[in-house]
């Protein structure tokens, strides 16, 4: 079998997940741009700086407190939820996860015990919305209100809270925008902030 490197990956920045960048690199490769036009992207501060502002991804939207928060409302689907752990669980902070949404049809009854095992930085999880006791975890809440009114009092310098529901948006909103924005006011709200980054 003949494998042929065409891009070395530890050179690129850290904006997006892997699968994103070997996608996005495979197609520009197949359509014969030279690669080595992108070995010096790690440098690039303004590229770097793109990851805290791809809304509902992954998003960086404050730190309060010793305390980051992200929200990857995008995440409609159990694989994307895990991808911003992954991303996240490196830094060896605890992190607050924040489940809910709906399903979509997939079992996520025995998701929360999987996630607890794989990423042992998890502290606290979790669930919102109409299948909140479907998902278990930690703390269960029938919506998001009542639920950044527990995490204030839970939250610690240090701490990272990652708002990565796993499921569809349509229980309680119009989609995946409307869910992180609310999320966004609401945890904002409560830490007495302006709608800025600090």
């Amino acid at each position: 079998v003949y494998v042929k490197t065409i891009f070395d990956m530890s050179i690129l920045p850290d904006i997006s997940f892997t699968q994103n960048w070997i996608i996005s690199l495979a197609a520009v490769y197949l359509y014969g741009v030279d690669l080595s036009i992108y070995t010096d992207l790690k440098n690039i501060d303004s590229i770097r700086l793109l990851g805290n502002f791809v809304e509902h991804r992954l998003e960086k939207f404050l730190t309060i407190n010793g305390i980051d928060f992200y929200n990857d409302s995008k995440s409609t689907v159990k694989q994307s939820t895990e991808a911003a752990l992954d991303n996240l669980n490196s830094e060896g902070r605890d992190i607050i996860l924040i489940l809910g949404g709906k399903s979509k049809g997939v079992d996520r009854s025995l998701w929360v015990k999987m996630l607890r095992s794989k990423f042992k930085k998890i502290k606290k999880v979790y669930s919102f919305g109409l299948e909140s006791s479907l998902l278990g975890g930690d703390r269960l809440f029938t919506d998001l209100e009542c639920l950044t009114k527990d995490l204030y009092n839970i939250a610690r310098p240090g701490d990272i809270v990652l708002f990565s529901p796993g499921g569809s948006s349509f229980d309680l909103f119009r989609n995946y925008e409307h869910r992180g924005n609310v999320f966004k006011e609401l945890v904002l709200g409560e830490y007495g902030q302006s709608r800025k980054q600090t």
